[in-house]
């Protein structure tokens, strides 16, 4: 939570949306969109992510997405299946997770007019067309953290709602390399993590279901 949690969580209060509305995740394969997707859930939010992967598609069916649409089909084909699914608007703010080079281009195009999009991804250059902006007034707000005060906010919101996210655990230091390869190469969904003891990790989780089950 101290990482992934409060960066997309700080995108999301950046978004400003109020239950009812609607957000796309667009290229949300990795935790930050495992976790986007729960927070927006339990928000009241309608969710529309943007995959690349066969993985990523079916983290967000599962993580409760409303409406899940594959970023490899052409710019123009997602496009349209939004607006099919937003009364022909576009979704209230985009949030883009993805330091692919059309990302943010995607990221405006699916928004409504006079709509937002927050740039969380960190490509070293974001390229919009200028019409985004110009014509059809597309706000652009980058978003690293939060400040302390959201991350209270988001931690008692976790609590509230019982959020929890998607793990791949890995046993044993010698195996980071083999989680850094899977990460880096796309082949993996959720939070990866390392379980450098797995005896003592055991003992800890008796100790604390002992603690809540008091």
């Amino acid at each position: 939570m101290a990482c992934a949690g409060i960066t997309i969580w700080g995108g999301l209060a950046r978004a400003g949306l109020k239950a009812g509305e609607t957000v796309a995740l667009v290229g949300a394969e990795g935790r930050l969109g495992d976790l986007g997707c729960h927070f927006a859930r339990a928000m009241g939010l309608q969710i529309v992510d943007i995959y690349a992967r066969d993985e990523g598609l079916e983290l967000a069916r599962n993580s409760g997405a409303h409406v899940v649409i594959d970023a490899l089909k052409r710019k123009e084909k997602v496009v349209e299946e939004v607006k099919k699914v937003t009364n022909g608007d576009g979704v209230d703010s985009a949030i883009t997770l993805s330091d692919a080079p059309n990302a943010a281009t995607l990221a405006c195009a699916i928004t409504k007019m006079h709509g937002t999009m927050i740039q969380i991804a960190q490509p070293t250059n974001v390229s919009v067309p200028f019409a985004e902006l110009i014509f059809r007034d597309i706000r652009i707000h980058g978003s690293l953290k939060a400040p302390r005060y959201e991350a209270q906010r988001m931690l008692d919101f976790v609590a509230e709602h019982n959020i929890t996210v998607k793990t791949n655990p890995f046993y044993g230091l010698e195996k980071i390399s083999k989680l850094v390869e899977l990460a880096h190469g796309g082949h993996m969904t959720g939070k990866g993590i390392v379980i450098v003891d797995e005896g003592e990790t055991n003992k800890e989780k008796e100790r604390r279901e002992g603690e809540y089950s008091k």
